[in-house]
């Protein structure tokens, strides 16, 4: 009872954002059923820890002889084609987040391209505080070889040891595969709520989400 008061106080002044809760709390269906107003049919993340091998990437993530997959390090001129691009993952224009967060990594920003420059996904690898060093949010890629490529240049780009969290869609089967093949580890599953309106992402496209959310319950 405590726990539907508290939601149902915080739920209107977050209309229009994103809720996620913890998949744990998701074995009473009443908390579902009491979720008023809110799309509940949405996605399972989970998140993963990786602690960073060198030597081991080379043969966890293979680079595979693509003339049409080009990655190279964000630089300011690709900022609207980034932002873009991001409005096809999202539906909507994150600009106003995205701008000042890519503006803080851009030395940790990687952009994934086919051979006539046009942009098919990007990563951005930021600083955590505490025993996670970075934190791979976002990661997108039209296909798998281009998210895999991506992963790896992000992840060759940070500190050997370092630990890295990733938070992935279960709907991502082939990111699932490539994380597990990297030796990750499964540290924590949460299920995204959005309010008012349906949302449909191409999850396909999504190895590892932007961000978490607005709050936690």
């Amino acid at each position: 009872m405590l726990g539907k008061v508290l939601f149902l106080r915080v739920s209107p002044l977050n209309a229009e954002k994103c809720i996620i809760i913890e998949k744990g709390q998701l074995a009473h269906p009443t908390i579902e059923r009491e979720l008023y107003g809110f799309i509940v049919e949405s996605f399972i993340t989970t998140t993963r820890r990786y602690t960073v091998d060198h030597a081991k990437l080379a043969a966890s993530l293979k680079l595979e002889d693509n003339a049409n997959i080009i990655v190279m390090p964000y630089s300011d001129e690709m900022l609207q084609a980034v932002l873009d691009y991001d409005r096809t993952i999202a539906g909507h224009d994150r600009g106003d987040y995205l701008r000042p967060y890519i503006q803080a990594y851009k030395k940790l920003t990687f952009v994934a391209t086919d051979a006539e420059g046009k942009i098919t996904g990007f990563a951005i690898a930021n600083n955590m505080v505490g025993n996670i060093n970075y934190s791979i949010c976002p990661l997108y890629g039209d296909m798998e070889q281009v998210q895999s490529d991506l992963m790896r240049q992000v992840l060759m780009a940070l500190p050997d040891a370092s630990e890295i969290s990733i938070y992935t869609p279960d709907d991502n089967i082939q990111a699932t595969r490539m994380l597990e093949a990297l030796g990750t580890r499964t540290d924590l599953l949460t299920k995204r709520l959005y309010t008012k309106h349906e949302v449909k992402l191409p999850l396909e496209k999504v190895a590892s989400v932007l961000n978490l959310g607005v709050f936690v319950i």
